[in-house]
């Protein structure tokens, strides 16, 4: 049985992806979580920084 859309987990994204293109489909799912993960990364950093600009101009 095979579904129709893929799987939101990363592992089950490969699993998800094994059964089709394995070598080519890996990479692509590979970079596009790194992708995922860097992007995460960036707003969270630039969150943090908003809010410590924040807390610097509530205590002015």
């Amino acid at each position: 049985m095979t579904r129709t859309h893929p799987p939101k987990h990363p592992r089950k994204i490969l699993k998800f992806i094994d059964e089709f293109q394995p070598s080519i489909a890996r990479k692509c799912a590979f970079t596009l979580f790194e992708v995922q993960v860097n992007t995460f990364k960036q707003n969270w950093l630039e969150l943090k920084a908003s809010k410590g600009r924040q807390r610097q101009t509530m205590t002015l």
